[in-house]
């Protein structure tokens, strides 16, 4: 993912096509399937909530519309990154 410059959120500069009024909150929960387990702090989960909210599925990634995330992680002979969102 090539870096944003600037300070402006990316739904700004996108013109996201999510309309958060339709939404109350979110979860989301990244599972990274890896030839190699990362450490625990190892992994980050914001370039993924940055793609979700460049593609438009999130309006924005401020606490107002996501209100938790959590990641987990396996073993796995081909890699694989699973995104779950959850409104609620």
């Amino acid at each position: 993912m090539e870096p944003v410059i600037g300070n402006e959120p990316l739904a700004k500069k996108k013109g996201s096509s999510c309309d958060t009024r339709d939404h109350r909150t979110c979860r989301i929960h990244i599972h990274h399937k890896r030839k190699r387990i990362a450490d625990p702090d190892g992994i980050s989960i914001k370039a993924a909530i940055d793609g979700l909210v460049l593609v438009g599925l999130l309006a924005d990634d401020n606490a107002k519309i996501i209100n938790q995330t959590s990641q987990s992680q396996e073993k796995s002979k081909h890699e694989e990154t699973i995104i779950d969102i959850v409104w609620e």
